[in-house]
């Protein structure tokens, strides 16, 4: 992932994250973390 430079090759290598549990790549934690937070200020209400 190019914004925290995680080259985790769970992340970033789809034939090796077919071999894992997953079958297919996975998001970082840090790519969660800010999807959660944008969702919630897209959500916000006055």
């Amino acid at each position: 992932m190019e914004i925290n430079r995680d080259l985790n090759p769970l992340h970033v290598n789809e034939e090796y994250a077919k071999t894992t549990i997953f079958g297919t790549r996975i998001a970082s934690g840090l790519a969660t973390s800010l999807l959660r937070r944008f969702s919630e200020l897209l959500s916000w209400e006055p």
